[in-house]
């Protein structure tokens, strides 16, 4: 009867024992000794079963908490679980390797999708500044975004480039009349340079669509002009231009590109003594994201680079130092570590038998790379409120070295060119850059403002 209402094995067990024990007067000790072990076990068990749900709750509570983190990034930064996201944030752009002629991301780095290249930089003002290696990304990278299938990406668009002139532009570019954006073309050292189509497309046909439900090319027209009208009128005040500001802020999608065959060309685009500043305030005026893919052609064209030798960095140390000083928390500055030619212009022979031009493109990389960690070395010992360079390093050239030479080479249209493995990866290892230095800002104006709250509290 009192085995029948028992429901918990151990204390079942442990009333026969009780009754045993009444009942027998021999093996009392060992009886007790029986008890004594189950009552021992029982406990150790409750206290593990507690421990464990307690463990449990405490690792739910730490993953909601990074889930929450993660969350609360921007909206064009993929949703990857947070683990993924500190394994991006822990790698580089160095550390990609070769599969025959596909790249192979760092462990724990995943292959960012054509989805989640067009969400980043549909939410991005882009500038790609370079040579002709430029282009070739431009055109790859824009093809991406304006894919009509993202599950199903063709080879022949992202083969395809289209040179699209400042006078010969259709009517959007002519129509962004701020003087800013005019002088930012006029600037140029070219009379004519090739440049973007203002602003990304999304979908195919007559039928683009930005995500607000508008052309993009006219989204981003009429939001540049609205954002630039001139208030002339007497009734013009401070609340007109902070409207004016955040319009300017909002106006997304803009992705151009400018010719700058070589180092002193990016220079002369970010000095004030570039007719006042006008190049590099029109920069400052219109994007967010510049992206500067120069330098292999410093070696197959020393005339147009002003160089007189194969040796020495020329002007890189003050092109970057003038890039680093023109970032800020509202302009991000990507610099790409350049490719390697297969010869001098005019003299298209395998690279083996030019060896100073390789060296010397060696020598661009080493010295950038140094540049980069010696600007990360420095931050570490800043104060935690000083001022930070807002400039990315893509480390293209290290990678890309392994597929440059010989028979190994990813050939392109040109002696200078890559085919579409190598310009892939500059993509993915672009994005890898981008995602982690939005992680990167995003914890530090974090950790920024709960200091500043922690010292208004106090």
């Amino acid at each position: 009867m009192v085995l029948a209402n028992c429901s918990n094995r151990t204390i079942c067990i442990f009333i026969i024992l009780m009754v045993m024990l009444v009942q027998s007067g021999y093996q009392t000790n060992r009886i007790m000794r029986i008890m004594a072990e189950m009552m021992q076990e029982s406990s150790f068990s409750t206290t593990t079963t507690t421990s464990t749900v307690k463990g449990a709750v405490q690792l739910q509570h730490q993953q909601e908490q990074q889930q929450q983190v993660v969350n609360a990034y921007p909206p064009h930064i993929p949703s990857f679980p947070p683990d993924i996201l500190e394994i991006i944030k822990s790698t580089n752009s160095s550390d990609y390797t070769w599969l025959g002629n596909h790249f192979v991301p760092p462990p724990g780095v995943p292959v960012f999708t054509p989805s989640q290249i067009r969400t980043y930089f549909l939410q991005r003002n882009i500038l790609m500044m370079g040579d002709s290696t430029n282009r070739r990304l431009f055109g790859t990278l824009r093809a991406i975004v304006n894919a009509e299938d993202l599950d199903d990406v063709k080879v022949a668009p992202l083969e395809e480039i289209k040179r699209r002139r400042r006078l010969q532009d259709d009517q959007h570019l002519t129509s962004l009349t701020s003087a800013a954006s005019v002088a930012k073309f006029e600037a140029m050292s070219k009379g004519v340079p090739d440049c973007g189509p203002r602003a990304l497309k999304v979908g195919g046909g007559s039928s683009y669509q930005n995500i607000i439900g508008s052309t993009a090319e006219e989204y981003a027209a009429l939001n540049h002009v609205n954002a630039h009208s001139n208030v002339d009128t007497a009734s013009s005040n401070q609340t007109t231009s902070t409207q004016r500001d955040e319009a300017k802020k909002q106006r997304k999608g803009f992705f151009d590109m400018v010719v700058d065959f070589c180092y002193h060309n990016v220079l002369w685009d970010f000095m004030v003594e570039n007719k006042g500043g006008q190049m590099l305030n029109a920069i400052k005026e219109d994007y967010d994201l510049v992206i500067v893919n120069s330098g292999i052609w410093e070696g197959i064209n020393m005339g147009a680079c002003r160089r007189d030798v194969n040796s020495g960095l020329g002007h890189l140390p003050m092109m970057l130092d003038t890039l680093r000083d023109s970032s800020s928390k509202d302009l991000q500055i990507v610099f790409r570590t350049p490719g390697f030619a297969l010869g001098r212009l005019n003299q298209i022979m395998s690279a083996d038998y030019h060896p100073d031009i390789a060296n010397l493109l060696w020598n661009f990389t080493n010295y950038s790379k140094q540049f980069f960690h010696n600007i990360s070395m420095t931050q570490k010992k800043a104060n935690f409120g000083a001022p930070r360079p807002n400039m990315t390093i893509v480390d293209y050239g290290t990678i890309v070295s392994k597929r440059s030479f010989g028979e190994d080479r990813i050939k392109g249209d040109h002696i200078a060119h890559y085919g579409l493995g190598a310009r892939l990866l500059w993509v993915q290892q672009l994005m890898h850059e981008l995602i982690k230095a939005e992680i990167e800002n995003y914890e530090l104006e974090k950790a920024k403002a709960v200091l500043s709250s922690g010292d208004n509290d106090a």
